[in-house]
């Protein structure tokens, strides 16, 4: 590995140069004080290559290169040659250098002075060969000829060619390139080998500021060979005082961070250490340092370190190369208040000779691919996807994956090596960059990024949209200072419900009502959405989803401003798009399926068509995140039922009136722009066989309906006349708060803003990639259509009311064709929901569990066949029962299940009971009105709670549609009247009537659509008995009640119309007494009964008595005449 200087800058970053600093100082502190003398006495220097030449083909000169010549060591007078250098020894080699196997001497020939002119003859004739030559050269010491010991070991070699000298040198050797342009090199190498490694360039110097500092040349590795002798150049400025032999250390290490020192056991060893032979001078000379052989191992790391050293701790400068020359780098440590390494100032490397060493630099790999990066220890290995063209790697890991601390295996090209490392854990919350450093020093970036996906149940989170009225509303009151919280919705009382009310612009007259939850248990024990939510809770609960939201709302807001604006919570809105955005954040596979009932369909669509528009404008794609949209139940285009729930308050009562009635709720409804969302809009008229409202009128024009069918006809024929009869374009007056029997008109202006509403989302088509579902309930009884009509009343006036007319294909709130609006263009998938057999309808839809199993299926993408895809087929015979008279109205299967309104004796509130399954209990204007099978039949009783007549009708209907109608016509009833009806062999209802409510059946009478005043009569006369009258005057009565049926029945109306009046007559007492004569009268008839009580005589017959039997004979002039 390249060893520079800019990654040993890197190191002393990272602290790694530190236990070096410290390993010098304690070398350099040993070292002068003796303790680490290392191979001073016997070291020697590098056997280096000198120069000769051919004189002859017998001679050799050897000394120009090294001024090689002889010392006078025999004569004992050396005084002369003190300090000179010369041969203290020579030795010839036959063979290779350095092959010493076959030494042929000591001396050959005798040489002259300077071995200028050597005779080799002697040796020629040992025949052709390589040769070499040894000469260890000395300095001389004394004037008694003692010379050092050590001394530069010069050797030539030289060839012996046909008994000549032929060459001085062997064939030519290997060139020298260590991959760095350096010494004579003129371009960079790219491998190879180096016969001598080393730096020879000296163009600047740099001086050491104290004797405690020195100089450091990092080698690198590769070195190969026996070191021998090292070199480096100095200078002293203080020279011509006293001069200074520098010190130097060899270290090897095991690795390139160049550690400490050996005496604390880290991964370097000092190989050498010790001072030059020569000692600085003024001037750049060399200074030799000699080893004993020393064996270099390739695969180590190498460097030394120098100072200068004498008895004044003078500090030499060093020279070396301005530029960088060889794989290595100078620098220098220093001693201060701290121990500090920094490159050296001016050198970028050291001028230095290793003799013997060379420097083996391979051609290096440029490859610096990652081949796999995977993450092997989540629950399944994943591997990445490798881009080699972009260098990124792609990784998708489960969604529940801590993407902080992800620890990568990494393959990488040979000879590689790859930063951030290999198995050691990063942050991948964002993209991580891994560099590849090839062996040349070569680097490729790759950018990594981990996205968390669904690998493992991959179903999409759910938003779940309630419908009208399905959340709780609320706000905060002052009670005796404090501020509570009180719940409006659902309703504790009626006057909860006006806290509701808003003004004419839509708009709350409380402005602090909030939201919090949808209604999961409604008031009673009806359950709304607790076995929906129950379900989504199991799915989050098993891991198959990541998390469902139900967005609870404040319904009474238009539908578009929810979705714009959000709805208020009580700590500030909440916003219905980063509801689905938060959803979309959290789910495992980056979508969400929205389930919506009721109104909140309406609200889905709303939601889903701004997306939509938001797309198409560029703002955003979360409607590309909207993977299913499941409408359940879901008036698209609105519900006949909205029109008299508005227009009336019907069917909107709570707990019969306690908590809501309907005075309340319609004046609830007038001003909530959710409640005109409702209503039917364009596409309901224009597609609907049936007319939300129709009208009839008497033969002879009652003046109560006459001018709106005068106005509409007999049934709203297009969109302009519902338009107009809802704004009241019929002429009529606004009733009062209590006539609830008088339809309101409704506001334009928030009519208006629901029709645009419907303008935008009936025409909604949803993007191709959103699967759409559409979930009809059927087979219950629903309110097609809503007429109008005169009926008479006691006094024999008209009044209006109002009845409705029914369709078995809804859920008792919407109409299929409305639920499946969008599949009829093509644009959703249509399903039914088969509720005969259930006691479920469309508030408590989402507890079915066939559809609870479907939802379940298609939020985790398995096929599902719980619901039917084509419409089921009706095979019941159905009930449709009604009656107008001041009776109750119970029906009651074999099971004793009862559906009607239970009234408990200790209670004065009633409340509507349906435990029949399919059976269905309302009341419009004076109606009362039974739904159920004809298999859930088993008897209807009737309790008079008023005097008048009754009239019970019952139609029943065929699979087919085809219907027939039985009818029970002007039954006069008491508060004692009790009857029964059931059903013969036939299917034919019969009416037992027990007309004194003694428990005795007094009649059984077969329908009659007529009315007939034989039996009419007959239960007059049955009534009379029941009188508390003496029995002269109840057969005083009856006799007149056979005298008019005989009259009837010999066809003589007139003077059974005489005898009615006579009758009359006699029962009006005092027809033109005034109020003073009145009350006189009334003591009168108290003291004369109160003495008839007295004597057991039966009462004459009092007020209340007579004026029933006087509307008794006004009902039965009105059918005879």
């Amino acid at each position: 590995m390249y060893f520079g200087r800019g990654y040993i800058l890197n190191l002393m970053l990272k602290n790694k140069i530190y236990r070096f600093l410290f390993s010098l100082l304690a070398v350099f502190l040993f070292s002068q004080s003796g303790a680490w003398v290392f191979g001073i006495s016997n070291a020697y220097a590098v056997n280096f290559q000198g120069d000769a030449r051919i004189i002859d083909d017998t001679h050799l000169d050897f000394s120009p290169s090294q001024s090689v010549y002889p010392l006078n060591i025999i004569t004992g007078n050396c005084a002369s040659n003190v300090g000179n250098i010369g041969v203290t020894s020579t030795k010839f080699f036959k063979g290779d250098y350095p092959d010493d196997s076959r030494q042929l001497g000591s001396s050959i020939g005798t040489p002259t002075l300077y071995y200028n002119n050597v005779d080799l003859s002697t040796l020629i004739n040992k025949g052709d060969d390589y040769y070499w030559a040894q000469f260890v050269i000395s300095t001389m010491n004394n004037a008694n000829c003692g010379y050092s010991a050590k001394g530069d070991i010069v050797y030539v070699t030289f060839e012996v060619l046909n008994g000549k000298l032929k060459t001085v040198n062997p064939p030519a050797r290997a060139n020298c390139v260590d991959g760095i342009q350096n010494q004579n090199e003129t371009s960079i190498d790219t491998g190879g080998v180096c016969s001598i490694y080393s730096s020879l360039f000296s163009d600047t110097l740099e001086g050491i500021s104290g004797s405690f500092n020195n100089v450091i040349q990092t080698l690198g590795k590769n070195l190969t060979g026996i070191l021998t002798r090292i070199d480096v150049k100095t200078s002293n400025p203080s020279a011509i005082y006293y001069s200074s032999r520098p010190w130097l250390n060899l270290y090897e290490c095991a690795d390139d961070t160049y550690g400490s020192t050996v005496f604390s056991g880290s991964n370097c060893t000092i190989v050498y250490s010790g001072y030059s032979d020569d000692l600085s001078k003024l001037t750049a000379s060399v200074q030799r340092f000699y080893t004993n052989p020393i064996v270099l191992n390739p695969s180590k790391y190498y460097f030394f370190t120098s100072a200068g050293n004498n008895a004044f701790n003078t500090t030499p400068s060093y020279y070396g190369s301005s530029q960088n020359t060889v794989d290595g780098a100078c620098y220098q440590y220093r001693l201060g208040s701290t121990a500090t390494v920094a490159p050296c100032a001016t050198i970028s490397d050291l001028y230095f000779n290793l003799y013997g060493i060379t420097k083996y630099v391979p051609v290096l790999s440029s490859e610096k691919i990652i081949t796999s990066f995977s993450f092997q220890d989540l629950i399944f290995a994943v591997n990445g996807v490798v881009d080699e063209a972009n260098h990124t790697i792609s990784l998708d890991v489960p969604l529940d994956t801590n993407t902080t601390s992800l620890a990568p295996m990494i393959s990488i090209s040979d000879k590689a090596s790859v930063s951030p490392n290999n198995n050691v854990a990063q942050d991948f919350t964002n993209p991580v960059v891994y560099t590849v450093t090839a062996e040349d020093g070569s680097i490729q970036t790759y950018t990594v990024t981990v996205k968390k996906v669904c690998t493992i149940d991959c179903f999409s989170n759910v938003l779940f949209l309630p419908g009208l009225e399905a959340s709780r509303l609320y706000t905060q009151k002052e009670v005796l200072g404090v501020s509570i919280e009180d719940q409006l919705w659902e309703p504790n009382l009626n006057i909860d419900i006006e806290d509701l009310y808003l003004n004419t612009d839509g708009t709350s007259k409380n402005s602090n009502i909030y939201t919090r939850d949808i209604i999961d248990k409604g008031q009673g024990i009806k359950n709304i959405y607790k076995s929906f939510s129950n379900m989504m809770d199991d799915l989050v609960v098993n891991k198959k989803i990541k998390a469902w939201e139900p967005y609870a709302y404040d319904w009474r807001q238009d539908v578009q401003d929810i979705v714009d604006n959000g709805t208020k919570y009580q700590n500030g809105n909440k916003l219905l798009i980063d509801t689905l955005q938060s959803l979309v954040d959290n789910s495992r596979n980056g979508k969400v399926t929205i389930v919506a009932h009721s109104n909140g369909g309406l609200i889905a669509k709303a939601l889903l068509k701004k997306l939509q528009d938001d797309k198409y404008a560029g703002r955003n794609n979360l409607i590309d995140k909207v993977d299913v949209l499941i409408l359940v139940a879901v008036p698209e285009i609105g519900t006949a039922k909205a029109v008299p729930a508005m227009l009336h308050g019907y069917d909107q009562e709570i707990f019969g009136g306690l908590l809501m009635d309907a005075m309340h709720a319609r004046e609830l409804g007038k001003n909530m722009l959710g409640a005109f969302g409702l209503l039917p809009s364009r596409e309901y008229i224009n597609r609907v066989d049936a007319s939300p409202v129709t009208f009839v009128d008497s033969l002879i024009p009652s003046n109560i309906t006459t001018k709106m069918v005068q106005i509409f006809g007999s049934a709203l024929s297009s969109y302009e006349e519902y338009k107009s009869f809802l704004f009241g374009g019929e002429g009529r007056i606004n009733p009062t708060i209590s006539q609830i029997n008088l339809p309101i008109s409704l506001s334009q202006d928030l009519f208006n803003k629901a029709e645009n509403l419907h303008n935008n989302i009936d025409a909604w088509i949803p993007p191709t990639s959103m699967r759409v579902i559409e979930v009809a309930g059927w087979g219950i009884d629903t309110v097609a259509s809503f007429e109008y009509y005169p009926k008479l009343n006691n006094n024999l006036s008209y009044v209006l009311d109002e009845r409705p007319r029914f369709t078995a294909d809804g859920d008792k709130t919407v109409i299929v064709v409305s639920a499946q609006y969008m599949s009829v263009l093509g644009n959703a998938e249509k399903f039914w929901l088969n509720l005969l057999n259930t006691k479920i309808e469309h508030t408590t839809i989402l507890e079915n569990p066939n559809l609870l199993n479907f939802l379940t299926n298609i939020i985790k993408t398995i096929p599902d066949n719980s619901l039917s895809t084509i419409k089921p087929i009706d095979t019941l015979n159905r009930f449709r029962m009604s009656i107008h008279s001041p009776v109750t109205f119970d029906a009651y299967n074999v099971d004793g299940n009862h559906t009607g309104k239970s009234c408990p004796p200790d209670s004065e509130f009633c409340y509507v009971e349906e435990n029949i399954l399919n059976s269905s209990y309302l009341e419009f204007g004076e109606g009362k009105y039974i739904n159920l099978p004809e298999n859930q039949m088993s008897k209807v009783k009737l309790q008079g709670t008023d005097i008048g007549t009754f009239t019970y009708n019952s139609e029943k209907v065929l699979p087919d549609g085809t219907s027939t109608v039985s009818s029970f016509v002007d039954i006069p009833v008491t508060t004692q009247t009790q009857a029964e009806i059931t059903l013969d062999q036939a299917g034919i209802p019969q009416l037992a009537l027990d007309v004194t409510g003694d428990g005795v059946n007094d009649f059984t009478l077969s329908p009659n659509d007529n009315f007939d005043p034989v039996i009419y009569l007959q239960i007059m006369k049955k009534t009379i008995d029941s009188l508390d009258l003496s029995k002269a005057k109840i057969k005083a009565f009856d006799n007149r009640v056979d005298s008019i049926i005989k009259a009837i029945q010999k066809g003589k109306i007139n003077k059974a119309k005489l005898k009615i009046e006579q009758f009359k007559k006699a029962l009006t007492l005092h027809p033109k007494e005034n109020d003073k004569d009145k009350k006189e009268r009334e003591k009168k008839n108290e003291r004369e009964h109160e003495k008839e009580r007295k004597e057991h005589k039966k009462p004459k017959i009092n007020q209340a008595d007579a004026q029933l039997l006087l509307d008794m004979l006004n009902k039965l002039l009105d059918n005879i005449s």
